[in-house]
C-alpha cells in the first residue's frame, strides 16, 4: 500500500498520522485513578511531616437515634499528641491523649499509604467526606477523598484515606462500657454519681464571687456515654450561678455528652438571660460547663476510671 498520495502536485506528509496515534496514546495513559503520589513538596512519607488532622463528615443524613461516625482528629507527631471529638461506636468522645512511639510510628506509616488520585470530573453533594490536613513545619497540604474533590485539594483514593482513618479511629479510647465515675454510688436502688466543681458571679462592680455547685446524675453502668439524667432532688447552692444552672436543668433534664452548647433562655429575668450548658467526656473525666450572657458561669467534673 502507497501511503503516499499526490495531489495538484504536493506529498501529504506522514507526521500528522504519527501526530495521532502519539495524542491517542497520552489521552488514554492520563485516565488512571490510582496515580502514585509525585515526590515533591507535599509527599505523605515524608519524615519532616509534623502534624495532621483527618476529618470524616457524616454528609447528609435522617435523624438518628445515635451520633453517625464522624470527627476530627489531629496526630501531632512531634509532641506525640492525639487531639480530636467524633462520634465513635455511636457516641461522642473528646480525646486528649499521648502517644507512644509505636502508635507514631504506625500512623506515619498509614500516611504514607495515602494514594494520590484523579480529579473527578463530577462529585455527589450530601455525601460523607474524608479530608486530610497535612503540615511540615510552616507549609500546610490539603487532600480530599477522590469523589468530593471538585472543589479543590488533591485528591487521593478512597480506600487509602479510609485505611488512615481506620488506623487513626483506632486509638480512640474504648467504648464498650460506661466509664465507672470516681465516688460512683446508687440512689434509690440506680447508679448515680455527682461532677462537682464550682461556680462564678461577676456583680456589678466588677468583682468576682465563687461558690461550689455540686449535681448528681443518674447512669446506666452498662451503656456508653451519650446522656446523663438530673437528679431533681439534688440542691445546687444557692448563688445565682449555681440557680442559674438549676433553672437550666430543670428546662433540660438530660444532658447530652456531645459537646455541644444547649441553651435556653431565663425570661423571667430582666433583661431575660441566656442559659448555656455543655458536656463533654474526655479518658478521665466528664466535665460539665455552664456559661450565659449575664455574668455567672460554672465548670464541673467527674473523674472517671
Amino acid at each position: 500500500m502507497n501511503l503516499f498520495r499526490r495531489s495538484g502536485g504536493a506529498s501529504l506528509s506522514l507526521v500528522p498520522v504519527l501526530g495521532l496515534f502519539v495524542l491517542t496514546a497520552a489521552c488514554g495513559g492520563a485516565a488512571s485513578a490510582e496515580d502514585e503520589p509525585a515526590e515533591g513538596a507535599d509527599d505523605l512519607t515524608a519524615s519532616t511531616i509534623t502534624s495532621f488532622t483527618v476529618r470524616q463528615s457524616t454528609g447528609f443524613s435522617p435523624p438518628s437515634p445515635t451520633c453517625r461516625p464522624s470527627g476530627a482528629w489531629t496526630l501531632d507527631l512531634a509532641q506525640k499528641k492525639m487531639t480530636g471529638t467524633g462520634c465513635v461506636d455511636g457516641r461522642t468522645v473528646t480525646v486528649d491523649r499521648a502517644l507512644g512511639t509505636a502508635e507514631v510510628k504506625d500512623v506515619r506509616t498509614a500516611l504514607s499509604k495515602v494514594r494520590t488520585a484523579a480529579r473527578p470530573a463530577a462529585c455527589p453533594t450530601d455525601v460523607p467526606v474524608l479530608s486530610l490536613d497535612v503540615s511540615r513545619g510552616s507549609r500546610a497540604y490539603y487532600y480530599v477523598q477522590q469523589r468530593s474533590a471538585c472543589g479543590g485539594g488533591t485528591p487521593v483514593t478512597t480506600a487509602s484515606i479510609a485505611a488512615l482513618l481506620d488506623t487513626v479511629v483506632a486509638l480512640v479510647p474504648s467504648a464498650a462500657a460506661f466509664p465507672t465515675p470516681v465516688g460512683a454510688s446508687t440512689c434509690d436502688g440506680v447508679p448515680c454519681f455527682a461532677v462537682k466543681g464550682s461556680c462564678w458571679d461577676t456583680t456589678t462592680t466588677g468583682a468576682t464571687q465563687e461558690s461550689f455547685a455540686n449535681v448528681t446524675f443518674t447512669y446506666v453502668p452498662a451503656a456508653t456515654f451519650g446522656s446523663l439524667t438530673w437528679r431533681r432532688d439534688q440542691t445546687l447552692g444557692t448563688s445565682r450561678a449555681t440557680q442559674r444552672l438549676l433553672a437550666w436543668l430543670q428546662n433540660s433534664q438530660t444532658v447530652f455528652v456531645d459537646g455541644t452548647r444547649h441553651g435556653t433562655t431565663l425570661s423571667w429575668e430582666s433583661p431575660p438571660v441566656n442559659v448555656f450548658v455543655k458536656a463533654t467526656q474526655t479518658e478521665h473525666a466528664l466535665e460539665l460547663v455552664m456559661d450565659t450572657n449575664g455574668g455567672s458561669s460554672c465548670r464541673l467534673s467527674a473523674e472517671l476510671r
